[in-house]
C-alpha cells in the first residue's frame, strides 16, 4: 500500500508500506477534472503543485498530522491507474483502507461555510445537504466503513462527523441509522446495503457495480469496457456465491461434496508428495541464508514480484524449494486471503511433467483456498461433461487468473522448470502470467541455468530477480547436511565420536561438492560403507570429481550377480509410464524379455525392499505420489535425481566403464513393450480365470494398462513384437482377460458384443499393429463397436496414419455414428487441424448431418477455433443451413459470442435473417445472452430487431435484453429506435391483442396505455420483466428514454412494484417506491396489492419493506394463504404456484399452449388475451394432466 507524507520542505512525497500498516488518514471527495487532479505520475515526476487537486492533498496532510498522524491517503495520487492490475487490487481494497483508517476526512468542495460558521449559515447547511458529494457512487462506501468520518467545507472548517450528523445523513441518502452508527453491515440484506446505492453516479459505467464490492463483502477483478451490466452480473453471481457460503455446515458438506466431484473430473497431480518427500531431506537450519535474506523478504513483501533460483544440477534446488513453501505456509497460517501454491515438473512422473498437469493442479489447490467454489470453474466442468471435452491450456490459465484474483495475496512456487516435458508450453504460459500484472501475486521459480529458460524469463522480469545458487550460498547449507548425516546416520555415526576425523569428512566433502548437494549425499552414502578408518582415508582421497564419475563408481562397483538386476530396476524406473510400487519393480525385475518363459518366479526378489539397497544411491523410496484424493500407503520406488536418468540417457556412457548401463530411448521402450506383452501372455494363457492371479501378480494391472503405451513410444515394429502383440489380441481367452484388466475396460460391460481388437489398436495410435490386424480380418468395419467405428474413434484421437490407412483400406468416409456423426465431425470434437484436412482433401462431406452436433461447422463454432471454422468454410461447408431445431451457424454463434466466428460465417453467405423453428433469430439469442459486439455487427449486417419470436415467450431481441439484465444492449437498442422513424427494435410482428377480465375487474383497472411493442405472448411488458428479476439500471434507462412509465399497468393490473414484490425484489421495491414514486398500494385486477402478493410468496424482506409504506393497504390472515415454495406449474397472471392446486385453466393457444390461470384470478373474471380462445379446466390424475367438465 502507498501512503502520502508531508515533507519539512513543504513537499509530499510517496512511501510504500507494509504490514503491519502504520495510522493513517484517509481522504474522501468528488474528483474534478482529470487534469485538476493530482495523478500518481506527477508525484513520480515531481509535478502536480499547480494543479488545483494539490490543495485537497495539502488539507488532508494537515489535517492528519493535526490528529497526529503522519501518513495519510488520497485516491488520486496513491493508486497507479496505469497498471490494471494496481486498480483490481486497490478496487478490491478499497473498503478494507477506509475501515483500517485511523480517520477518514471528507472534503466537501462545494460546501462553504464563511465567517458566520457551519451552525449560523442557513446556505452552508443547504448546500450540505444538496452537496454532490452525496450523489456518487464511490463516496458510499466512503462514508460507510471507516470508523471515524469527519466533514468539511472547501474552506476547511469542521461540519461535523458521522455520528452527530447521523439523522441529516440519513435523510438525504435514506441509509439506516443502525448503519451510519457503524453496526456491523452483516446486520443488513445485501438488497438493503445496494439500495442505498440507487441515484448515485459514478465517472465509469462498469464502477456502479464495482463501487458496491466491499458494501456486498465480494472480490471480483475489473473489466473496464465489459459495461455496466455485466459487471453487475458478475458482482450478483458473487454475492449468490458467497451468501451460500453462510448458509451452514449442511451447506459447507454439499459445497465439499460438489468440489470433491470437480476435482475428481479434473484429476490434479497431488504436488505435497514431492514437497513432503523434500521436506525430509531437508536438514535443520539449512536455507536459512536464503530465507533471511533481504531479497527474499523483499519478494514477500512486494507486490507483482518474481523470483527465480537457479543452480548446478543436484545444487538442492527441490529442498530449497521446499524450505520456502514450508515458510510461506507458516507465514500465511489463518489467514484466508492469502493463497500458497506449488507445483513440482517431475522427472519421475509423467503426470507432473505437462503444462496442463501443473494448472490443473494450481486451480484444485486455490479452489481449496477459496471461500467458495468459482462459478467459472462449476460452469467449466458443467460444459466439459456435457461435451465430453478437456479444458484447453487457454481455457485453464484464464481460469488460475480468476482464481487467483479471489486473494489478497498468492504465493506461487515452481521447482524444476528444466524438468518440464513441454518447456516451450511452460515459458508461454508463465509469460502469458507476466502480462497479467497481477498485483497480489508473487511468484518464485527453480531451474537449471538453460538458455531457453533465461532467455523467456528475461523478457518478462525486471530488476534483482535471480538468485544464484552457487557454491558461495549453497556451502553452508552443505556443512549443515554433512554434520546432520554425520550424527545421525546409522552407517556414519561411527566416525561421528572422533572430532578430528568428522571436521576432515566435512572439509573434504565441501571442497569437493563445488555447491553440488547431490554430490555430497552421494559421497557419504559411500563413505558409510567403509567399515575402517584405512578404507575411509582412502576413499577421501580418491573421490571422483564430478556427479558423473560418482555414477560411474555406483554402478561399477555393484557387483556381477546385482548387475542384471540393477539395469532392469533402472530402466524400469527410468521409462514407466507411471511410478511403480515396491512390489512392482521387485517382481519386474524377474522378467527378461529375451527368453521364454520371460517371467521366472524364483528370481523376483524376496525382500522387495532390496531392491534399495542393488541400486544404492540412484534410487530412492517415496510415499504415494498420487493425485492426493486416495487413501494409499504404497511406498514407490523412484530415481533419486534428474541427473540420474540424464546420466543413463547420455551419448558418453556408450563408451564409458558403466557402458553396459547406458540406456537408449527407443530401445527402452521396446524393451518394456515386449516384457509387458510377455508378462501378460504367459501370466494370462495360464489362468483359468483372471480372480487366481489378480492378486498374485503385482505388475500385472500396469502391464495391461501400458503396453501400449511403450509400444508407441517405441515405434519400432519388429517381427518379435508385433507377433506378441497379435498374439494378445487375436486369442479369444487372453483379448477378452486383458479386456477386464485395461483401464478402459469399464466400458465394454456395456456393448453387446467384444469390440475387435483393431479398435483399441485404432483409438491408441498402434498404426502398424492395426494395420497387421486389418490384414488379418481384411473387414475395415470389423474394428466398428456398438456405437462409433474405427475410422471415427482415430478422427477424434488424431491419429492421421490410421486414418489414412482406412481410407486407402475403402472405410465410408462420411459413414454416420454416434456420438460425432461423421469421421469428419469426429475430428472437429478433437480439435485436430490435419486430420480435418487430411478428411476434407479425401472428400468427406463437409455438411454430413448427424451426431451430437449435427454438423462439423457447428461442432467448430461451438468448441472449436476460428481457423477450424475458416477450413470448413473454405471447403464449402454452408454457412446459413439450418440444423438442429432450425438453428443455424450464426444462431450457434451468438450463443457462445465469437465475433471473429461471425464475421467469417456472414463474410460467407450466412442469412443473418435466418429463423430458428422456435422463431429465434441470431440477433434475438445475441441479445439475450448478452453480447453487445455480435448485435452490432448483426445489426450492421441488416438483422431485424423488430421481428419477435414465436415461441413460448414471444419477444423481440429488446425484450430479451431487458429481461436478462443486459444495460448495454438496452441503451445501445433504444439508440437504434430513435434512428428510424418506426420504433425499430420494439415494435412486434404479430398482432398483440389486450388481454381479457370480466367486467368486475375490467372496470376497477385504470391502465396506462397499453404499448404492444413492449409486450410479450403472455401480456408481460419488458419493463415488468426487469422488475421481476431486479433489474434497477434497466428500468432507471427505460423511465429515462419513455420505454416505459413507471407507473405502468398491463391489462391484468399488475405494476412494476407489483412485480418486483412479487418476485422478492426488496431493493427494487425500494427503488420504485422511493426513487420513482410508484404507488405501492395499487391492487392487481384480482384486489391483490403487492404487499399481498409477497407475502403469498413468502418473500419477508419485501413485507417489511411495504408494510411500512405510508398509507399501504393492511393485508389479513385470510388474504394470506404462506409461503408459496412449490415448483412447476405458474399461474401466468399472479405468478403463484398451482402445481398441488385441485384444478386451474388453461388455454391450448397463447404462448404456444403453456398458459395457464388458477382458480382465484379466474373467479375475479381473469381470462387469456385473446376472446376467442376458450379455457378448459384442469385437473392432475395419476400424475398427467386431464381436462375436467
Amino acid at each position: 500500500m502507498r501512503l502520502l507524507q508531508l515533507q519539512d520542505s513543504g513537499g509530499i512525497s510517496l512511501v510504500e508500506v507494509f504490514d503491519p500498516l502504520p495510522p493513517y488518514a484517509i481522504l474522501s471527495h468528488t474528483w474534478g477534472a482529470d487534469d485538476e487532479e493530482v495523478s500518481f505520475r506527477d508525484l513520480m515526476d515531481m509535478k502536480g503543485e499547480g494543479k488545483p487537486g494539490y490543495q485537497k492533498l495539502n488539507f488532508c496532510g494537515k489535517q492528519a498530522a493535526s490528529n497526529g498522524l503522519e501518513y495519510f491517503w488520497v485516491d488520486t495520487c496513491c493508486i497507479d491507474k496505469s497498471s490494471s492490475a494496481e486498480l483490481t487490487e486497490s478496487i478490491n481494497s478499497m473498503f478494507r483502507w477506509y475501515h483500517n483508517s485511523s480517520a477518514c476526512f471528507v472534503y466537501m468542495s462545494d460546501v462553504f461555510v464563511g465567517m458566520d460558521g457551519p451552525d449560523k449559515s442557513l446556505q452552508c447547511q443547504q448546500d450540505f445537504q444538496k452537496s454532490r458529494w452525496f450523489t456518487r457512487g464511490w463516496t458510499l462506501q466512503e462514508l460507510l466503513a471507516p470508523k471515524s468520518v469527519q466533514f468539511f467545507s472547501r474552506d476547511g472548517q469542521l461540519l461535523g462527523d458521522k455520528l452527530s450528523m447521523h439523522q441529516r445523513i440519513h435523510e438525504i441518502t435514506r441509509i439506516a441509522h443502525d448503519a451510519l452508527r457503524g453496526i456491523s453491515l452483516d446486520r443488513f440484506s445485501i438488497e438493503e446495503r445496494m439500495s442505498w446505492a440507487v441515484g448515485r453516479t459514478t465517472r465509469r459505467e462498469e464502477d456502479e457495480a464495482y463501487s458496491l464490492l466491499g458494501l456486498c463483502g465480494v472480490h471480483m477483478p475489473m473489466i473496464y469496457g465489459e459495461g455496466r451490466q455485466s459487471a453487475f452480473n458478475r458482482l450478483r453471481k458473487e454475492i449468490r456465491y458467497m451468501s451460500e457460503l453462510s448458509t451452514g455446515n449442511l451447506e459447507n458438506d454439499k459445497r465439499r461434496a460438489i468440489l470433491d466431484k470437480i476435482l475428481v473430473w479434473l484429476e490434479p497431480a497431488d504436488p505435497s508428495s514431492n514437497y513432503e518427500q523434500a521436506l525430509k531431506k531437508r536438514q535443520e537450519n539449512t536455507g536459512l541464508w536464503f530465507l533471511q535474506s533481504e531479497q527474499y523478504k523483499s519478494w514477500k513483501k512486494l507486490s507483482q514480484s518474481f523470483l527465480w533460483l537457479h543452480g548446478i544440477p543436484g545444487a538442492g534446488k527441490t529442498i530449497l524449494s521446499s524450505t520456502i513453501i514450508a515458510d510461506l505456509l507458516q507465514h500465511s497460517y489463518g489467514n484466508t486471503q492469502i493463497a500458497v501454491v506449488y507445483f513440482y515438473l517431475d522427472f519421475n512422473d509423467p503426470q507432473k511433467q505437462a503444462v496442463d498437469a501443473m494448472l490443473r493442479s494450481l486451480i484444485a489447490q486455490l479452489s481449496q483456498y477459496s471461500q467458495r467454489i468459482s462459478s467459472e470453474l462449476i460452469d467449466l466442468f458443467a460444459q466439459c461433461m456435457q461435451r465430453k471435452g478437456q479444458p484447453s491450456i487457454e481455457t485453464l490459465l484464464k481460469l488460475s487468473q480468476q482464481l487467483i484474483s479471489e486473494f489478497s495475496r498468492v504465493y506461487l512456487v515452481l521447482d524444476a522448470l528444466d524438468e518440464c516435458s513441454q518447456r516451450a508450453e511452460l515459458m508461454q504460459v508463465l509469460t502469458t502470467m507476466s502480462l497479467w500484472r497481477p498485483q497480489n501475486t508473487h511468484m518464485l521459480v527453480t531451474s537449471r541455468l538453460e538458455r531457453d529458460i533465461e532467455v523467456s524469463i528475461m523478457k518478462f522480469s525486471e530488476g534483482n530477480t535471480r538468485v544464484i545458487l552457487d557454491s558461495a550460498v549453497v556451502d553452508e547449507d552443505i556443512r549443515q547436511y554433512v554434520r546432520q548425516r554425520l550424527a545421525d546416520d546409522q552407517a556414519l555415526k561411527k566416525w561421528h565420536g572422533d572430532p578430528d576425523l568428522r571436521q576432515e569428512i566435512e572439509n573434504t566433502l565441501i571442497q569437493g561438492s563445488q555447491g553440488m548437494f547431490r554430490w555430497a549425499v552421494c559421497q557419504l552414502d559411500t563413505l558409510g560403507k567403509c567399515r575402517t578408518r584405512a578404507r575411509l582415508r582412502a576413499s577421501l582421497t580418491a573421490l571422483p570429481p564430478t556427479l558423473e564419475k560418482t555414477y560411474d563408481r555406483v554402478l561399477c562397483n555393484i557387483n556381477e550377480e546385482d548387475s542384471l538386476y540393477s539395469i532392469r530396476i533402472l530402466r524400469w524406473l527410468s521409462f514407466a509410464n507411471r511410478p511403480l510400487t515396491v512390489d512392482e519393480i521387485a517382481e519386474a525385475v524377474a522378467v527378461d524379455p529375451d527368453r521364454d518363459p520371460a517371467l521366472i518366479e524364483e528370481e523376483m526378489i524376496e525382500d522387495p525392499m532390496e531392491a534399495l539397497d542393488i541400486c544404492s544411491s540412484l534410487v530412492a523410496m517415496v510415499a504415494d505420489p498420487g493425485d492426493g484424493l486416495s487413501e494409499s500407503t504404497q511406498q514407490y520406488v523412484m530415481l533419486a535425481h534428474y541427473t540420474v536418468k540424464e546420466y543413463l540417457l547420455a551419448d558418453r556412457m556408450r563408451t564409458g566403464i558403466a557402458a553396459k548401463y547406458n540406456m537408449q530411448y527407443a530401445q527402452s521402450q521396446r524393451i518394456l513393450a515386449k516384457a509387458c506383452l510377455l508378462y501378460l501372455l504367459q501370466t494370462l494363457e495360464c489362468a483359468s480365470s483372471l480372480d487366481d492371479i489378480v492378486t498374485q501378480r503385482k505388475l500385472l494391472h500396469y502391464c495391461a494398462g501400458h503396453w501400449m503405451h511403450h509400444a508407441k513410444e517405441a515405434n519400432d515394429w519388429q517381427s518379435d513384437l508385433a507377433s506378441l502383440a497379435l498374439r494378445l489380441l487375436t486369442q479369444e481367452s487372453t483379448y477378452t482377460k486383458w479386456l477386464k484388466l485395461h483401464d478402459d475396460a469399464d466400458t465394454t460391460p456395456y456393448l453387446e458384443e467384444i469390440p475387435h481388437p483393431s479398435f483399441y489398436a485404432a483409438r491408441y495410435g498402434l498404426a502398424d499393429i492395426f494395420e497387421l490386424l486389418l490384414d488379418v480380418s481384411g473387414d475395415v468395419t470389423a474394428a466398428s463397436i456398438a456405437y462409433t467405428d474405427a475410422l471415427q474413434e482415430a478422427a477424434f484421437q488424431g491419429h492421421q496414419r490410421i486414418v489414412q490407412q482406412l481410407l486407402v483400406r475403402g472405410a465410408e468416409i462420411n459413414a454416420l455414428c454416434v456420438p460425432w456423426g461423421s469421421a469428419l465431425q469426429a475430428a472437429c470434437a478433437g480439435g485436430h487441424e490435419q486430420t480435418i484436412k487430411l478428411l476434407v482433401n479425401t472428400g468427406a462431406d463437409v455438411n454430413a448431418s448427424g451426431g451430437m452436433y449435427d454438423s462439423a461447422l457447428e461442432i467448430s463454432i461451438c468448441n472449436g477455433s476460428t481457423a477450424m471454422v475458416e477450413l470448413l468454410l473454405e471447403h464449402g461447408a454452408d454457412a446459413s443451413r439450418a440444423h438442429r431445431h432450425g438453428w443455424g451457424p450464426l444462431h450457434h454463434v451468438a450463443q457462445n459470442g465469437c465475433v471473429d466466428k461471425a464475421i467469417l460465417l456472414l463474410s460467407h453467405g450466412a442469412d443473418v435473417l435466418a429463423i430458428a423453428d422456435n422463431g429465434m433469430t441470431c440477433v434475438r439469442v445475441a441479445a439475450e445472452q448478452g453480447h453487445l459486439s455480435l448485435v452490432q455487427l448483426f445489426h450492421d449486417s441488416g438483422a431485424d430487431l423488430s421481428f419477435s419470436d414465436y415461441g413460448g415467450w414471444g419477444c423481440t431481441p429488446f425484450f430479451a435484453a431487458v429481461g436478462n439484465g443486459h444495460y448495454d444492449i438496452v441503451k445501445l437498442l433504444l439508440e437504434y429506435s430513435k434512428e428510424s422513424t418506426a420504433p425499430k427494435g420494439l415494435s412486434r410482428t404479430h398482432d398483440a391483442s389486450s388481454c381479457r377480465t370480466g367486467s368486475n375487474a375490467q372496470s376497477k383497472i385504470r391502465r396506462s396505455d397499453s404499448n404492444p411493442a413492449l409486450e410479450d405472448a403472455r401480456g408481460e411488458h419488458a419493463a415488468s420483466r426487469a422488475a421481476a428479476r431486479g433489474f434497477d439500471a434497466v428500468l432507471a434507462l427505460m423511465f429515462e428514454s419513455s420505454a416505459s412509465d413507471p407507473n405502468y399497468r398491463d391489462c391484468y393490473g399488475r405494476s412494476l412494484i407489483w412485480w418486483a414484490a412479487a418476485h422478492g425484489q426488496a431493493a427494487t421495491v425500494e427503488f420504485l417506491q422511493h426513487v420513482h414514486g410508484c404507488d405501492p398500494g395499487i391492487p392487481d385486477a384480482c384486489h391483490r396489492t403487492p404487499l399481498i402478493i409477497a407475502a403469498k410468496k413468502g418473500h419477508q424482506r419485501v413485507v417489511e419493506i411495504l408494510k411500512s409504506a405510508k398509507d399501504n393497504v393492511r393485508v389479513s390472515s385470510d388474504q394470506i394463504q404462506g409461503p408459496d415454495h412449490q415448483a412447476g406449474l405458474y399461474c401466468d397472471v399472479c405468478t403463484i404456484s398451482i402445481a398441488t392446486s385441485g384444478f386451474h385453466y388453461h388455454c391450448r393457444i397463447c404462448a404456444n399452449g403453456d398458459w395457464d390461470v388458477c382458480s382465484e384470478c379466474y373467479g375475479c373474471g381473469v381470462i387469456c388475451r385473446d376472446p376467442t380462445h376458450v379455457l378448459t379446466k384442469r385437473t392432475m390424475s395419476d400424475g398427467e394432466w386431464v381436462e375436467v367438465e
